[in-house]
Parts: structure tokens; sequence; C-alpha cells
């Protein structure tokens, strides 16, 4: 059995700053996110999309590279009135790399924004 003792300085510094533990950073991202609004009825996960009113789904398109599955949630921060919880249901292009697209409808406030953070749960 192996025992390490820290001195009291690096004991104390390590409680008041605890480091973010790499699977921790794993799961924090930063992307471009913007907004679409439905052409079709379904999602490509096959789920069937309100045109009345799409924004009440909370649901997102994620880039490939992003390597998510359909039906995950995250948390979205840094887009204003559409922070919050989103559930993955669609995917985007493949020419699109580190990007996500909010279901909207046509009558909500659209955008872009660089450098919002996602968070899985």
């Amino acid at each position: 059995m192996l025992i390490i003792l820290l001195p009291l300085q690096a004991q104390v510094t390590a409680f008041k700053n605890p480091k973010i533990t790499l699977a921790e950073k794993k799961r924090v991202f930063l992307v471009t996110a913007t907004c679409y609004y439905p052409t079709g009825q379904l999602t490509a996960d096959g789920s069937k999309i309100d045109s009345l009113n799409p924004l009440k789904h909370r649901w997102i398109a994620i880039s490939r590279d992003l390597k998510f599955k359909f039906g995950d949630t995250v948390m979205i921060k840094g887009v204003g009135i559409y922070d919050g919880y989103w559930i993955i249901k669609d995917k985007m292009n493949k020419r699109f790399k580190n990007r996500i697209d909010l279901l909207t409808g046509r009558d909500n406030k659209i955008g872009r924004w660089d450098k919002i953070t996602l968070k899985t749960n």
C-alpha cells in the first residue's frame, strides 16, 4: 500500500480550487448555435414536429462530429431566451462541424451565437 502525504499548503490549495476532472471536461463543448424552423413533419429520428408551435418541443439538431445519440438531453448556455435543457432529435448535414441548430418557429427570434456552452447530463 502506497500513501502519499501532501504538504498542508497543497491540501488547502486543492480544496479551495477544485480541478475539473478529465471526464467532466469531455462533457462540456463550445459550439456555434443557429436556429431553424421545420420544413417537414419529421425529424431524423422519426419524431413528429408540431408545426404550429415547434419551439415547445425544445429539440435540437446536432452536427455529426459531436457524436451524441438521439434522445440525449443537453444543457445550453449563452443563447439568451433559449438557454436551458434541449433534447437531441435531429442530425445536421455532414458539412457542418461543432454546431447545433435549435428548432424554432418562423415567428420566434432567430440568430447565430458563437462559443456557447453545450453540456451533457
